[in-house]
């Protein structure tokens, strides 16, 4: 798991409490700045990052968990999707307005959308699957030569 020194700290006690230790390797670093080990890792999940952190930001993120990955690897992307007419889901539109409010580049985009970025990064295979509630998963995996 990647994340801020304090929030790293936060998920080693939940981990920890569901006798998981052994499970996880923790990296306290910025998303933006860790250099990721290329193909070092069989799964990468992503959850509730890409609204806050812009399209550029998400893009270069998701290229570098794609060279992370090793062949055969699976990226897992959680976040608050738009339908592609956009159309809702309530909760989506709600949340964009307060993406606009309260960052800097924040935004709800589509899983289409989403999925052609991960299909940039290099990964292919792009699935939909049932999420929770009325937002779903993207589920990529890493082919040949990323």
């Amino acid at each position: 798991a990647v994340d801020l020194p304090r929030v790293a700290e936060q998920g080693r006690q939940q981990v920890a409490e569901l006798a998981m230790s052994d499970r996880y390797t923790w990296l306290e670093a910025d998303m933006d700045t860790i250099a990721y080990p290329a193909h070092s890792y069989d799964l990468v999940i992503l959850a509730h990052v890409c609204r806050f952190i812009g399209e550029e930001r998400a893009r270069a993120l998701l290229g570098k968990l794609a060279k992370s990955l090793r062949t055969g690897g699976t990226l897992i992307l959680a976040d608050v999707f738009f339908a592609n007419d956009r159309s809702g889901p309530a909760a989506a539109l709600t949340l964009d307005l307060s993406m606009l409010v309260n960052t800097a580049q924040g935004h709800i985009w589509t899983c289409d959308e989403v999925s052609a970025w991960l299909k940039d990064s290099g990964l292919s295979e792009v699935r939909r699957l049932d999420g929770v509630g009325p937002f779903p998963v993207l589920v990529a995996q890493k082919g040949e030569d990323v």
